[in-house]
């Protein structure tokens, strides 16, 4: 600290005896741009673009969560019930699961967890557009309302998709 207090008083001095003012002395020298413009020049585009960051953005279509209603039907509800809310045979797969265990995740943990896991004794039996109607099912079913765009098992997609806890 003493030798930054010692050569800024120097420079002044310099400044100073060449009849200057430090403020003139040193208005030549380039300063980085603080962090917080550099992050919100980045976040302009996304946000302008229209990007989601959420579940709750739109994420999914409503064709698609109806197909994935018709696909838990099949490989889900036995186990979850038909309405993801669990039963004597398995448990919820919305509300306090996604609120308390995924809120802080990616959407891309929770579809790899459905991908690799179910259905129970047959991971991987179905296709990934499966996979991503039967996400758009729970999403729907946990209070996620649908967009016009469609959800697709594109990681890096995935990836920027947070979960969050249900607003509602």
């Amino acid at each position: 600290m003493k030798n930054k207090t010692t050569l800024g008083g120097a420079l002044a001095l310099a400044a100073l005896l060449a009849g200057t003012t430090g403020a003139l002395a040193f208005s030549n020298i380039e300063r980085p741009a603080p962090a917080a413009d550099t992050a919100a020049t980045e976040e302009a585009p996304a946000a302008a673009a229209g990007a989601a960051t959420s579940i709750y953005d739109g994420v999914y279509t409503a064709a698609q969560a109806e197909a994935g209603q018709a696909a838990w039907m099949t490989s889900c509800a036995s186990c979850h019930g038909p309405t993801a809310r669990g039963s004597s045979g398995g448990p919820r797969v919305i509300g306090p699961v996604i609120n308390n265990k995924y809120a802080d995740k990616p959407l891309l943990d929770y579809f790899n967890y459905t991908r690799d896991n179910m259905p129970m004794g047959a991971p991987h039996s179905l296709s990934d557009d499966t996979y991503v109607e039967i996400v758009a099912f729970i999403l729907q079913s946990h209070g996620a309302e649908p967009g016009e765009t469609e959800l697709t098992s594109d990681e890096a997609l995935l990836g920027s998709l947070m979960m969050g806890r249900n607003p509602n």
